[in-house]
C-alpha cells in the first residue's frame, strides 16, 4: 500500500509472509540487507538491491535527534522559494503559501533524512568490511529522481508542476560506484553523460550476462569509464520520457518536447543552469529545435 510515514507501525512483505514493525522505515529495509548479506553464500555471486524510501516526502516525522543536528543551520545552500507558475507542489496543497520559517522546519527532515540514509548506507558498507567482502564488490549508490526543496519554485520532481517537468533538479541524479578489485579506483570522477539504462548495462556486463539482443534494450555499459579506459563512440545524449513528454539533453542544450500541442522547451544550460530562458519558438534556434525534434523522434 501507500509507503506511509517515514516512522510508524506498519505492515512490510518479507519472503512471501507479513511482518508488522514499529519505528523508522530506513532502518528496517537497512535490517533486512544486513540479514540477507549474513545469509549469502560465500561460494556464489549475489545481487543485493536496497530500495529506501526516504528521502521522499512525507518532509516531516524524522528521527528527532537527526532533526536536531540541523537546528542552527542556515541552509545557506537552498535558494528562497519563489513558487513556479506552474507549482503542484508534493504532499502540500496547490497554492499553499510558505514562509521561510515553514522551509526551514521541511529543510530541518529532509537534511536528517538524507543523514539517516547515509547512516544506514554506512551500515551496509562496514558488514561488507568485516566479513572482507567490501573491495571485491561492486557498489552502486544512486537515485531514481532528483528532488527540489523549493529549487525552481516547487517542491518534489516532475510531477509537482503541470505541465510535468524535466527540470535538471528533477532528473539528475547521484551514481557513485566502488570496485577496488574491480578496477575502480577510488576519487575518480567521470565528466560524462550516464543514465540509469548505461547502469544496467554495466551490472550485466559485471555479472556477464548478455542481454537478449532481440529486446533492443538501450544504454552502453559505463564500466570502462569508470576503470579509466577509453571508449570510443559514447553518446553524449541523453533521454527521457514521463507522461505527456519526451526530452532529449546533450551537454549544451535541453530540449523537452509535449504531446500533442506543447508548450515545448528549449534551453541552452551553460547560460541557463536555471532553466529560465526558453528558447523554443524563437526564430533564431529554428533550424536547432528542428535537428533535436528529429533526433528525439529517431531515437524513440
Amino acid at each position: 500500500r501507500w509507503q506511509g510515514n517515514h516512522i510508524e507501525t506498519y505492515t512490510y512483505v518479507q519472503n512471501g509472509a507479513e511482518r508488522t514493525l514499529s519505528g523508522n522505515k530506513t532502518r528496517f529495509i537497512a535490517d533486512a540487507a544486513l540479514e540477507f548479506l549474513d545469509e549469502a553464500p560465500a561460494e556464489r555471486p549475489w545481487l543485493l538491491q536496497v530500495g529506501f524510501i526516504a528521502t521522499h516526502s512525507p518532509y516531516a516525522g524524522q528521527e528527532p535527534e537527526l532533526v536536531a543536528l540541523y537546528e542552527d543551520a542556515g541552509f545557506d545552500d537552498i535558494p528562497p522559494y519563489l513558487p513556479h507558475p506552474w507549482h503542484k507542489n508534493e504532499g502540500f496543497p496547490q497554492g499553499e503559501a510558505f514562509t521561510r520559517h515553514d522551509c526551514e522546519r521541511r529543510y530541518r527532515h529532509y537534511y536528517a533524512a538524507v543523514t539517516d540514509i547515509d547512516m544506514q548506507v554506512g551500515r551496509i558498507v562496514e558488514r561488507l568490511r568485516a566479513t572482507d567482502r567490501l573491495d571485491n564488490t561492486l557498489v552502486i549508490y544512486v537515485s531514481d529522481h532528483g528532488l527540489a526543496l523549493g529549487h525552481g519554485g516547487f517542491w518534489g520532481k516532475g510531477n509537482s508542476t503541470r505541465p510535468l517537468n524535466m527540470y535538471e533538479v528533477s532528473i539528475r541524479v547521484p551514481l557513485i560506484a566502488r570496485w577496488p578489485a574491480g578496477g575502480i579506483a577510488g576519487g575518480r570522477v567521470v565528466e560524462r553523460c550516464v543514465d540509469h539504462y548505461d547502469t544496467f548495462q554495466a551490472i550485466c556486463e559485471v555479472a556477464g550476462a548478455r542481454p537478449d539482443p532481440a529486446r533492443r534494450y538501450p544504454g552502453r555499459s559505463w564500466l570502462p569509464l569508470a576503470q579509466g579506459r577509453h571508449l570510443p563512440g559514447w553518446r553524449e545524449a541523453r533521454f527521457g520520457e514521463y507522461g505527456d513528454l519526451r526530452m532529449l539533453r546533450t551537454p549544451e542544450f535541453k530540449y523537452v518536447r509535449r504531446y500533442p500541442a506543447g508548450p515545448d522547451e528549449l534551453f541552452y544550460l551553460p547560460y541557463d543552469p536555471g532553466e529560465r530562458l526558453n528558447l523554443s519558438g524563437a526564430p533564431a534556434v529554428a533550424e536547432l529545435e528542428a535537428a533535436l525534434a528529429v533526433e528525439l523522434e529517431e531515437w524513440y
